[in-house]
């Protein structure tokens, strides 16, 4: 239980290459990217209810779960540290509760009626139920490309590429 855990301090540390401006966007893709490359702990696990195995992760530290999928968790941590006013609001710990938080806000737009930024928040629905189940950070969109910076692809974090989105 103890290997690879992580304090805030170590955390912060990745961090501290960052540079924070007033523009939120870039401020959420800076911490994104300083993030590329975390994997989570291969030592340091425990099996839920289900016997699934999941790994401790300093996102899932963050949040206060270690052990907890890390996807969305990852996107929090990020708003977190972005300096985002009101940033507790917008954390949640998995895809569909951040996405139904953000509907609630009214800072949720689908894919079909606008077509994103840098810097922006991507819900990704992909058992096609309609509810998010990944979201990540946009850091480069066109019509016809999105490059996300996600959390738990393959235990790590990583930039993703998808070619011809919706």
């Amino acid at each position: 239980k103890s290997a690879d855990t992580e304090t805030s301090a170590d955390w912060k540390k990745t961090l501290e290459k960052v540079i924070i401006t007033n523009n939120l966007n870039e401020n959420l893709v800076g911490v994104a990217t300083s993030q590329v490359g975390y994997t989570e702990s291969s030592r340091n696990y425990e099996y839920n209810a289900f016997a699934e195995k999941n790994n401790y992760t300093r996102y899932g530290e963050w949040y206060g779960s270690p052990y907890a999928n890390w996807n969305t968790l990852f996107v929090s941590f990020c708003i977190d540290n972005a300096n985002i006013k009101n940033a507790e609001s917008l954390e949640k710990a998995t895809a569909e509760a951040m996405q139904s938080s953000w509907e609630n806000e009214n800072l949720y737009y689908s894919a079909d009626k606008y077509l994103g930024e840098r810097g922006d928040v991507v819900f990704f629905d992909t058992n096609s139920d309609g509810r998010a189940d990944r979201t990540g950070i946009a850091v480069f969109r066109t019509d016809n490309i999105l490059i996300a910076i996600e959390g738990d692809v393959e235990g790590s974090v990583k930039a993703v590429t998808y070619m011809n989105p919706q």
